[in-house]
C-alpha cells in the first residue's frame, strides 16, 4: 500500500487468520497464596499457561483438543454459501 492512499491495513489481520495447531486444555484448580485453600478454576488452560500462572496446582479431569477457527463470525451467513 502507497502512504497516504486513506485505506489501513490491520497488523492484527494475518495473526487473526493464520491456522495454527491444535492444542489442548485441561480443567484444574490451584492452591489459592492467602487462604492456602484449593480454589477450582472457572476456565481449562494449557498445561505450559497453568505452569506459568500458579506455583501449585493439579489437573481435575480429562483434556479437550480445540482447534482454531480461521475467518470471521457471519450471522447473515447462510449453510453452504
Amino acid at each position: 500500500m502507497s502512504p497516504g492512499s486513506g485505506r489501513r491495513r490491520s497488523r492484527l489481520l494475518p495473526m487473526m487468520c493464520a491456522p495454527t495447531d491444535a492444542f489442548a486444555v485441561f480443567p484444574f484448580r490451584y492452591r489459592d497464596a492467602r487462604t492456602g485453600k484449593w480454589v477450582k478454576a472457572r476456565y481449562m488452560a494449557t498445561r505450559e499457561e497453568i505452569a506459568s500462572r500458579y506455583g501449585e496446582w493439579e489437573i481435575t479431569g480429562p483434556g479437550e483438543v480445540r482447534t482454531p477457527r480461521t475467518g470471521y463470525f457471519n450471522p447473515g451467513r447462510r449453510e453452504g454459501e
